[in-house]
């Protein structure tokens, strides 16, 4: 038999909307179409628990350096992996929350 969410009523002035089980780390939130305030922060907070340098990727932005990756400085190659990285957290969303890829 399938569990059933825990749905709990939040309140406040972005809104009422349900919050649903509690967040893992190694997980991102779930945007469901509701509060997405309330989503955008705990996304951020992820992000940063998971890797600082990836939001700081997200956060200034990033270009990637001139010429081919084996002439690149290894801060270079470090800031590259680290944009790899947001960028994956961030498309990781672009699934539904039941997705194969989530699981």
């Amino acid at each position: 038999m399938a569990k059933e969410p825990v749905r709990v009523l939040l309140t406040g002035a972005a809104g009422a909307y349900y919050m649903e089980d509690s967040q893992l780390v190694n997980k991102p939130p779930y945007f469901n179409g509701a509060n997405y305030a309330y989503w955008k922060n705990t996304m951020m907070h992820f992000i940063q628990v998971n890797d600082l340098g990836a939001w700081n990727s997200i956060n200034k932005g990033y270009s990637t350096p001139p010429g081919e990756m084996d002439d690149w400085s290894d801060g270079e190659k470090k800031k590259f992996q680290l944009n790899a990285k947001a960028t994956h957290f961030l498309f990781f969303l672009a699934f539904e929350e039941d997705s194969d890829y989530r699981n």
